[in-house]
């Protein structure tokens, strides 16, 4: 209850003895996972931890439908810590005393080489200021979070930057750098933190397939695709050739959103790529407009053994003659 001209100067100061247990020290932080929006976890998710939390990060929609979660996108492999840190704001007065007006910053940088150029392209997609939320795992798998009303949170971020590469000049490889800016309260002051017990660096994010149309007859209603990962550009035919088919594709009409049945889609040994058949007579079959051709979500893709993947779309435009 707040009570008129009472301040609570209750203590929170804490003992400073140590022995029992194993004090933590942290050691070179291995890497992250970020979320695009807050991120508690229940007590059930970090009981079994490594199963909650690779679940997490292939989840269906970004948005979260895992018991309320939003999808998590690891980052792992960190080289070279920059630790750019602000040290406190101190005031001089006339009299020549001193007294803290301010904390500094956490500033942390970090390389990565492991996914390389297309992985950058990817995180730049969640650069913002106070648009992501993360937590770090040094190399012994020592976790860092913040304590948010007695539950283990991911720490908000004032700037998550996936910063612009820098060229190899001959003697170091081209520089791919994340960068991280949150306030010393959340590392220091609510801080928490658990050893998680396996690697974390085992966690891994979703891959990205891009659908390439190399041809299209739109009198035919005949596609002819190639299936490429979004980070290197692999195709996928000689792993998955019967994994792409009708259940793991489908399509909608561009204009109405209306569900166009896939008639067949058959793997094409030559080249490598597929035909996709899409049927004329539908009454969904636009006469003009286009044709949205799309992947399943993460769960049915796995279900058919695509494992780890998301599905991105192609457009096929119809006009009318």
């Amino acid at each position: 209850m707040a009570l008129i001209h009472e301040l609570n100067c209750a203590s929170t100061r804490k003992n400073t003895g140590f022995g029992a247990g194993c004090p933590l020290d942290w050691k070179l932080m291995a890497g992250a996972i970020i979320w695009d929006q807050p991120m508690v976890f229940e007590a059930q998710w970090l009981a079994n931890l490594a199963v909650f939390l690779q679940a997490n990060a292939w989840q269906n929609l970004p948005g979260g439908v895992l018991g309320g979660a939003p999808r998590g996108y690891p980052i792992g492999n960190f080289l070279n810590p920059e630790d750019a840190t602000e040290k406190p704001t101190i005031q001089t007065f006339s009299d020549g005393s001193k007294a803290k007006v301010r904390d500094g910053t956490y500033d942390w940088s970090f390389d990565f080489t492991s996914g390389g150029f297309p992985l950058l392209q990817a995180l730049q997609t969640h650069d913002g200021n106070s648009t992501a939320y993360a937590i770090f795992y040094d190399k012994n798998n020592n976790v860092l979070g913040y304590n948010n009303n007695g539950k283990f949170a991911a720490i908000p971020l004032q700037i998550f930057d996936a910063l612009p590469w820098m060229m190899n000049d001959g003697s170091k490889t081209a520089k791919y750098t994340v960068h991280f800016v949150f306030a010393k309260i959340y590392a220091n002051d609510v801080a928490e933190y658990f050893n998680a017990g396996f690697n974390m660096g085992q966690i891994v994010g979703l891959q990205d397939i891009r659908i390439v149309v190399n041809g299209w007859n739109q009198a035919t209603g005949l596609a002819n695709v190639t299936f490429l990962t979004e980070n290197g550009g692999t195709n996928l035919y000689s792993l998955y050739s019967a994994e792409f088919n009708t259940t793991t594709l489908g399509a909608t009409n561009g204009d109405t959103g209306a569900v166009l049945p896939i008639t067949s889609v058959t793997p094409i040994v030559s080249n490598q790529t597929f035909n996709i058949q899409f049927p004329t007579g539908n009454a969904n079959y636009p006469t003009d407009g286009n044709i949205v051709l799309a992947f399943a979500l993460p769960s049915v893709l796995a279900a058919n053994g695509l494992v780890g993947f998301a599905g991105e779309s192609a457009i096929m435009d119809v006009t009318s003659s």
